[in-house]
């Protein structure tokens, strides 16, 4: 039942996960959960897992790894604009972004929340992945 004017690609949605499985806990009474998302689900589900150890384990379907890194790699290869300027494009929408939503793009850095995560992971990708490169 989320709604809103926009998505941070897995950072708010996080907090939609942890609703989940607080009501699987207490409404059903399930202990042993494991999570699996989709794209930006699978970012949820890294994001939400770094916060609750509980988890037993997590399937990661075509996660990204670095959302800045995505942005200009998406920008990049849609565009003819030269690297230079398309830094400069995003560090603007960056501002904007953050201003607006409070969501800080730098903070979409996945590694740092994976290397601390101590349950199995499981990771899926395919070459044919148009959005999140192999």
């Amino acid at each position: 039942m989320s709604d809103g004017d926009y998505t941070t690609m897995g950072y708010e949605e996080s907090k939609d996960v942890k609703v989940v499985v607080q009501h699987l806990k207490t409404a059903w009474k399930i202990d042993d959960i494991g999570i699996w998302g989709r794209s930006m689900g699978s970012v949820a589900a890294i994001l939400y897992a770094f916060t609750d150890p509980s988890i037993i384990f997590i399937v990661l379907d075509s996660p990204f790894s670095n959302l800045k890194k995505l942005a200009l790699e998406i920008a990049q290869d849609k565009t003819n604009i030269p690297s230079i300027f398309i830094k400069g494009l995003f560090f603007f929408v960056s501002s904007k972004v953050k201003t607006q939503t409070n969501f800080n793009i730098d903070d979409m850095d996945l590694q740092k929340y994976i290397s601390k995560i101590f349950m199995p992971a499981f990771f899926i990708t395919s070459k044919q992945d148009h959005v999140v490169k192999c």
